[in-house]
């Protein structure tokens, strides 16, 4: 393989910048550009100036990590040289005159997982972490990280594998009939194999709201104080706020973390009869936000009667998980008309930030019903669902073969099938051009 380099430190200024290099020829360049005789033992850092063709470009400290001890189990060198980002641009130039390539994004982890160094569960777990964006997150995809996805596939695929040998003997022998003790062999491979799988899958919705955080969409007539609310919640001025009814014409989008939990909290146009087009396409992205939300905090106004544009409103989240927000109860009380509605309710005033802490609390518990057991256990992307959910459907249909007394190859064809679903989940049975895009989400340097 050729040798790779890419800067592994968030690009623009900064104390230092980090160049990492990997592969065979990763030593022999950086000699090539000190300005000195360096022996470099392994795990040092040394200090030296970056050359190219005799010109001093930096003042820098070089560490040289020897393979197979390293994250790529290749040689890798780094080079931790001043935070300019032209200092460092002028060197990844020089080690490309040099011979090594730029890498692709995700190729210094796809190299780790080629080596054998951790599986595709593991890897996915490490992009998990870097777009972390709570502590419960983290510590979710560091379980990921140290192979609690992995050790789960690892026991099932030992169980499916013991199963399909003793079919393999049945199947060489045809003239042999299975016995009735090795059809309930089968079964209760199946019944523990899901016994492991299935806990997995119940953490997809759960890894869905940590990766991308649990959507909350506020919606509601005009001035009724959804902005307010988004300020409220986040603590701080992010939308305007005026008596002005229609002030948001297009939805904002805010991330917030509550108790661990990451939500992405979206204030949307007022929903009513537009006055022009823009509004209109406003209210449009106001209704497709709702539709696409875990959550709708639906807003009314306690000191008005409900509004055609409200029982609107209620009409469009009928049978959605929706927590009726009633704004300005510091001038009003919640009618009965507004309790008639049917929702669970929180009672506000966004204004005077009253009931808030309380809102939160809701929202939270409403997030919380989504976890299965810890919200930092690791949990499963959607692609490990899509393979899991896989292997779930052809254990059924061989359950069903058992059922039907079918002969061992029917039989093997399910499980065999199974076992491919659950290999991919750790990347053992997935081509390279799907392993190419699972890279490929990752960024430069990592």
């Amino acid at each position: 393989m050729s040798t790779i380099y890419a800067l592994s430190t968030p690009p623009g200024e900064g104390g230092i910048s980090i160049v990492r290099l990997s592969g065979e020829e990763s030593l022999s360049i950086i000699k090539k550009h000190i300005d000195r005789e360096l022996s470099f033992e392994p795990r040092k850092m040394h200090y030296c100036f970056f050359v190219d063709d005799g010109e001093k470009i930096d003042e820098v400290m070089v560490v040289y990590l020897k393979g197979p001890k390293t994250y790529t189990r290749e040689d890798v060198v780094e080079i931790h040289c001043h935070g300019s980002m032209l200092s460092a641009s002028r060197i990844m130039t020089a080690l490309n005159k040099s011979g090594a390539v730029p890498a692709e994004a995700g190729e210094f982890t796809k190299r780790a997982f080629l080596a054998g160094r951790l599986d595709l569960s593991q890897a996915e777990a490490i992009m998990d972490y870097i777009g972390a964006m709570t502590v419960a997150t983290q510590k979710a995809a560091l379980a990921g990280m140290e192979g609690t996805i992995s050790k789960g596939i690892e026991d099932a695929t030992e169980l499916m594998i013991d199963t399909l040998a003793h079919l393999e003997v049945a199947i060489d022998y045809p003239e042999e009939d299975i016995e009735p003790q090795a059809y309930m062999e089968v079964l209760q491979t199946i019944e523990n194999v899901e016994g492991i799988i299935n806990p997995l899958i119940d953490t997809k919705d759960s890894g869905k709201i940590q990766r991308e955080g649990y959507r909350v969409a506020i919606i509601g007539v005009p001035n009724v104080g959804k902005s307010s609310l988004l300020n409220a919640l986040l603590g701080q001025q992010r939308a305007i706020v005026t008596d002005i009814a229609g002030t948001t014409r297009d939805y904002i989008r805010e991330y917030y973390a509550i108790g661990g939990i990451p939500f992405v909290i979206v204030d949307t146009a007022g929903i009513h009869n537009p006055g022009d087009i823009i509004e209109a396409e406003g209210i449009d992205r106001s209704i497709a936000e709702s539709e696409n939300a875990d959550c709708i905090l639906f807003m009314v106004d306690a000191s008005k009667p409900l509004g055609d544009a409200d029982k609107h409103i209620n009409e469009l989240v009928s049978g959605k998980n929706v927590l009726l927000v009633v704004n300005k109860i510091d001038v009003s009380q919640t009618s009965d008309e507004i309790k008639a509605l049917g929702h669970e309710y929180a009672e506000i005033s966004a204004k005077n930030g009253i009931g808030i802490e309380e809102l939160k609390k809701a929202l939270y518990d409403k997030a919380m019903q989504t976890f299965r057991g810890d919200s930092s256990q690791a949990t499963i992307n959607a692609r490990q669902a899509d393979m899991l959910l896989g292997c779930k459907r052809a254990l059924e249909s061989a359950k069903e073969q058992v059922e039907l007394c079918s002969d061992a190859e029917c039989i093997s064809i399910d499980l065999n099938e199974a076992l491919f679903y659950l290999l991919s989940v750790v990347g053992k049975a997935l081509d390279e051009k799907i392993i190419d895009r699972i890279f490929e989400k990752f960024c430069l340097g990592k």
